[in-house]
């Protein structure tokens, strides 16, 4: 699923705008729901990111398993919640959970890794930070090719028939991307220094300008939640 999400990231309609435009529309209403104790503005954000990607005809199976990926792991860590609070605080928790993964499927379909890092690697601060996230990126690549040609081996020979083979297979598994692990991370830092690394790695990005525009129209859309957020 990562290499698709790379892929349609690089190919998407919205990737030639610049990143910082879709980092706070994504996370800003994040980080705002985040005080909210009704529905309503999480409704309205979940609302808005829905018409946002039928708009940009992202694929919904993709975005389906970002929203209700974070919905159902919200949902089995709040269980507790909803003994202690009751089913409107737990429902508050998982639709706040559904909002952010709608929010986060935007910016992973919408913006390349590239552009992010190559945004961030004009503070100096964060260049560090940028090449080792670059790096691991080409390995967690890697690694989700090499655990999909295991899951097929195992599945063409019935090994995920019965929950007893489900068990153990998939632990052998686990096992072996574990090993996998510890080879690869040497195997890359080796073609890395073949490469002559000298401490900075390229980023290719093509994303325009800041535009004044679209910034004002981002705030307002933050303004509009947190007024609801407040009001509600």
């Amino acid at each position: 699923m990562l290499r698709e999400v790379v892929l349609l990231s690089k190919s998407s309609i919205q990737c030639e705008k610049n990143p910082l435009e879709k980092i706070l529309l994504s996370l800003g209403p994040i980080m705002i729901l985040g005080f909210s104790k009704s529905y309503v503005p999480i409704i309205l954000n979940i609302i808005f990111f829905v018409i946002i990607h039928f708009k940009n005809k992202h694929f919904l199976n993709i975005v389906i398993k970002f929203s209700l990926g974070t919905a159902t792991f919200a949902f089995i860590s709040s269980i507790t919640f909803l003994l202690d609070y009751g089913i409107e605080a737990t429902g508050l928790i998982i639709l706040k959970a559904l909002s952010g993964g709608l929010c986060v499927a935007y910016l992973a379909l919408t913006t390349p890794m590239d552009d992010i890092l190559n945004f961030l690697h004009n503070s100096k601060w964060l260049k560090d930070f940028c090449d080792i996230a670059k790096s691991m990126e080409r390995f967690i690549l890697m690694l989700e090719e090499e655990l999909t040609i295991m899951i097929n081996a195992v599945r063409s020979r019935n090994g995920f028939d019965t929950f007893s083979l489900k068990v153990k297979n998939s632990s052998k598994i686990a096992g072996l991307l574990f090993m996998n692990t510890m080879k690869r991370w040497k195997d890359i830092k080796d073609s890395i220094n073949s490469r002559c690394y000298n401490g900075n790695l390229n980023y290719n990005s093509h994303y325009h300008k800041i535009k004044r525009v679209n910034i004002v129209l981002i705030i307002m859309y933050l303004t509009l939640i947190t007024f609801t957020v407040i009001k509600y």
